[in-house]
This record gives structure tokens, sequence and C-alpha cells, in this order.
């Protein structure tokens, strides 16, 4: 922690071992680069990050999904990542702050890959305007206690 700040945080592009649907409460066993939407204090002290899932998925492998955002190569340039990819913010997760879910954290960087927080700001307002009008398209995932620590954020 930094001031009291969580290393990570919102904007913040990192890897992590992000859940799958089959094991939704377990980090992945795969690397996966995640956009941080917010932060939250658990009870604990400790910190809870939502992060929402990217895929470099060439935007001609499929048509672009309702809840997708499409990066180009130059725009993900921008954001310090190396080639085009695709934000699914219906794709979810609420983590706890440690190794198990970022790899990288107690490398120099903690496995930070870059940075914007407009698509943050972007992400978050369409994840609300889905949630709204259909929530059951989101994937929700991550340990029970993460989950409720980032639902009381809000």
């Amino acid at each position: 922690m930094v001031d009291g700040r969580p290393l990570l945080d919102r904007g913040d592009f990192v890897w992590t071992h992000f859940p799958s649907s089959e094991h939704p409460t377990e980090p992945s066993g795969q690397r996966h680069v995640a956009l941080c939407l917010r932060s939250a204090s658990h009870a604990n002290g400790s910190h809870v990050l939502l992060a929402v899932y990217t895929t470099t998925k060439k935007p001609a492998d499929r048509p672009k999904a309702h809840g997708e955002i499409d990066i180009s190569e130059e725009r993900a340039h921008e954001h310090g990542q190396t080639s085009g990819f695709r934000i699914d913010v219906k794709r979810i997760a609420a983590l706890p702050l440690t190794v198990d879910y970022f790899p990288d954290l107690e490398k120099p960087d903690h496995g930070k890959r870059g940075s914007s927080e407009h698509l943050a700001n972007a992400c978050e307002k369409l994840l609300f305007a889905i949630i709204k009008e259909t929530p059951e398209l989101v994937d929700f995932v991550g340990p029970e206690d993460s989950k409720t620590t980032i639902a009381k954020s809000f």
C-alpha cells in the first residue's frame, strides 16, 4: 500500500489469474490482463479490486457483442498494451489484492501493464447500463467475501 491506497487501482491494466466461469471463486491457472475499475477496503484492512476481462482476440475473429469495447492497436499502445484488444464488461471479477489473483503483485511494477482512467470510466458506465437492462448477461466471479466488499462500495 502507498498512503493507505492499494498498489493497484482504478484504470490500471494488470496481470491477473482471472477466475473462470467454471471455477468462479478460484484464481485461474492462466495469466490474463484485466482492467481495474475500482477498489474497496475489506473489513480486515485488505483491499479488493473490481476488474473487467480483456482479450486480444482480433475484432475480425467474431462480431463485437453487446458489452464489449474494441481497442485498436494504435489506442492500445497509448494505454501501455502491445496489441489491439477487446474489453468485455460483462465478465467482471471482485478479487482480493493477493498474489493468488495478482501473480506479479510483489514485483516492482506490481504487474501493471498500462493505465486508462478514461477506459475505466467508460467500462463502468457500460456495466451499470447492462446491469440495469439485462443483469442476467453479467458473469460476476470472485470469492464471495470480495464480491460483498465491492458491492458495499457502490
